[in-house]
């Protein structure tokens, strides 16, 4: 039942958006949990502070880190960041097919083209433009891949591409091709390269942050080996905690 399986496969996409959400919350109050136990205990010279009442008679620290405001000013501060990072995030939905084919080095098939395997190419993509009731796209072909192969590119179906590789125009029968194209077809129907872009600008704000833990790190190691002072507790645990 083609139509049932559509209809779990949307349904898998948006547990996927909800573990992710859940996922980055759960990491956040870690992160807060983590920065603000270590800000007390620096702010505390590493140990509990003493309190004292009127009469001098001392009672014991009750603080908590969950009754803490700055906790959840931090809490607060590293979800946006990570939405921040996910909204300006280099991989971009605007950018069309045609760009990611010409990166993999593909050449467009022109639509006069008299090479028999072009001709069939470009016969069959129209065939299943027609029965899908899709715009027709640019075709490219990918001449240095002689493995078989092909890929639908682009984020709607006015910038999506087909692109196919040399090995498939030299050894698939026109039936076999059919099959392939009709496949990508799916892709640009369903919208499925907008759908993985989407995550992988989502995926995009985490790799940021473990890189940049990487860099901190490595900055403030570079710091105590050359024999400098080092105060960089705080800045190393941010860090440390960004990495992981």
């Amino acid at each position: 039942d083609f139509w049932r399986y559509q209809e779990e496969a949307k349904k898998k996409s948006f547990r996927l958006i909800v573990l992710y959400v859940v996922i980055v919350a759960l990491l956040s109050f870690v992160a807060a949990y983590a920065i603000e136990l270590a800000w007390h205990e620096y702010a505390s010279g590493g140990g509990s502070a003493k309190f004292y009442d009127y009469y001098g008679v001392e009672y014991p620290d009750t603080y908590t880190v969950l009754g803490s405001a700055r906790f959840f000013v931090i809490l607060t501060i590293i979800p946006m960041l990570i939405a921040l990072l996910t909204l300006f995030s280099p991989v971009t939905t605007d950018s069309g097919g045609g760009k990611v084919a010409e990166s993999l080095d593909g050449v467009l098939v022109a639509p006069q083209s008299t090479d028999p395997n072009e001709r069939r190419l470009l016969n069959v993509v129209e065939e299943m433009a027609l029965a899908s009731g899709l715009p027709v796209p640019p075709v490219y072909i990918l001449k240095n891949e002689t493995g078989i192969n092909a890929f639908a590119a682009g984020s709607d179906t006015s910038d999506a591409v087909i692109g196919v590789t040399k090995g498939a125009l030299l050894y698939l029968s026109r039936a076999e091709l059919e099959g392939v194209i009709a496949h990508e077809f799916s892709h640009i129907f369903n919208k499925d390269v907008r759908i993985n872009l989407r995550f992988a600008q989502l995926l995009f704000a985490f790799i940021f942050l473990s890189e940049a833990g990487r860099v901190i790190l490595r900055s403030l190691g570079r710091r105590r080996g050359g024999g400098g002072r080092n105060d960089g507790k705080g800045v190393a645990l941010v860090g440390l905690i960004a990495l992981i």
